[in-house]
């Protein structure tokens, strides 16, 4: 019963290893760096942030 247990552990091992591939395929498929999109959302999103924490800050200092 032991023998017949590894080789499913054997077949369930790469399930999880096809899974972190999966996105490294998409990344180097753009060029190896990082895409374009990455960049522009972390600058809407540090605009937002600013935008956000600027009218946090002009809230609490009315």
């Amino acid at each position: 019963m032991i023998e017949q247990n590894t080789p499913d552990n054997q077949t369930e091992a790469p399930i999880p290893v096809a899974q972190p591939t999966s996105p490294q395929i998409i990344v180097s498929g753009k060029g190896g760096k990082l895409p374009l999109w990455f960049y522009l959302l972390f600058v809407v999103v540090l605009i937002l942030f600013i935008g956000m924490t600027s009218l946090i800050v002009g809230s609490l200092g009315k």
